[in-house]
């Protein structure tokens, strides 16, 4: 049986303030000429629609199965489809929960700040020839991911970029402009910002890890400044972005690829390394190591999903848009982490006070380090 002829479920709201959607399941956000926002849904059994709730404030836009709805569609097979109409230029925020994918088209994007949140095991995917925005803010929680694919991305005031958990954030472009440019990560999560041109920031730039993870730019990019932290054993593959001044700072025993066109402060504590490419400037002391080749970590984008119907078998679950526990725990896990992190960083600052050895040397990483290339091409659950 065709979706265009399944039951159907449609909510129309009657506010015109809202800007701010929560989206606990697969679905599709488009934009259309309508003063108001309206969710449609189609499903090929109608218990998943009685079991359809929706939550509109009159500023937050939501829906979600009831708890009974998940109990009576347990172990049952359910294909459906979402679609969520916004009003052109509507959209300031936006947080998908639980493990579908949501798939946005920019032109239901606000153009001044937006907000885009995933946290749970699903993944947004934001693509479009081009897209101009006052600020942008993107942050990945959980297992899941956030897929921008832009080539043309200006931001005029900054772009705020965060992971918390193990998930996976890509900015791509083929030129990003922005004022300033923010990443962290928290955890053994992963974030990409790439650009086949250039990264052009006007102002700052500021890369923190605290964990195991990662952050990757490339292939070239400027800034006035950059900032680089590290606390634990993650990386920081940043060289590509050749800035004026630029200063790193590790805790742990990670690592940090930078480079610098005119000044350059770094401090280790720890078995931690900095890497410098090109030429450094003035040849200035620190710890650091010269490095001709430095390495370059790549993300490889998956599909898009296809605009069809999802299939999706209900197990013993907790509603996502109900639920505190999952997004909480996650938050938990991470603080945690964080603690541990500042906890080891602290005893490491004590033992070098004292004078004494904290670490055993690690092994010096060759001029011209190998290149590394992505193994993020993990595919997406799709029907």
């Amino acid at each position: 049986m065709a979706a265009s002829s399944w039951p159907v479920k449609i909510y129309n709201s009657s506010s015109i303030t809202t800007d701010s959607l929560k989206v606990p399941l697969h679905a599709f956000i488009r934009a259309y000429d309508a003063p108001t926002p309206s969710i449609v849904v189609r499903a090929d059994t109608q218990v998943f629609l009685d079991s359809l709730a929706f939550q509109d404030d009159g500023k937050v836009l939501g829906f979600d199965l009831d708890h009974d709805g998940y109990d009576r569609l347990r172990n049952t097979e359910v294909r459906y489809l979402i679609d969520v109409y916004m009003p052109t230029r509507s959209l300031a925020s936006l947080r998908a929960m639980g493990s579908g994918d949501v798939v946005v088209t920019p032109s239901a994007l606000q153009n001044t700040s937006v907000v885009l949140t995933t946290a749970g095991s699903g993944t947004v995917f934001v693509s479009a020839p081009s897209i101009e925005l006052a600020n942008l803010n993107i942050s990945v929680s959980g297992s899941g991911g956030f897929q921008w694919d832009v080539p043309a991305t200006k931001v005029t005031s900054g772009v705020d970029l965060s992971v918390s958990g193990s998930g996976t954030l890509a900015l791509s472009t083929t030129t990003l402009d922005a004022g300033s440019l923010k990443m962290a990560v928290a955890g053994s999560g992963k974030a990409y910002v790439g650009a086949s041109s250039l990264v052009n920031v006007s102002s700052s730039v500021a890369t923190s890890v605290a964990g195991s993870g990662q952050v990757n730019l490339y292939a070239a990019g400027t800034c006035r400044d950059h900032k680089v932290s590290i606390s634990g054993s993650g990386d920081a593959f940043v060289s590509a972005m050749n800035c004026r001044d630029t200063s790193a700072v590790i805790a742990g025993s990670g690592s940090a690829y930078i480079q610098s066109t005119t000044t350059l402060a770094t401090s280790v504590a720890g078995s931690g390394r900095i890497y410098v490419a090109g030429t450094v400037p003035g040849g200035l002391p620190g710890s650091y190591t010269p490095m001709a080749s430095p390495p370059v970590t790549t993300y490889n984008a998956v599909p898009v999903p296809a605009y069809e119907p999802h299939k999706t078998k209900f197990g013993s679950h907790v509603s996502t848009g109900t639920s505190w526990t999952r997004d909480n725990a996650t938050l938990i896990g991470v603080l945690v982490a964080v603690l541990i992190v500042l906890l080891v960083a602290f005893g490491v600052y004590r033992c070098r006070k004292s004078g004494r050895a904290c670490f055993r040397s690690k092994t010096e990483r060759p001029v011209g380090y190998a290149r590394k290339t992505s193994t993020e091409n993990q595919a997406p659950s799709m029907a």
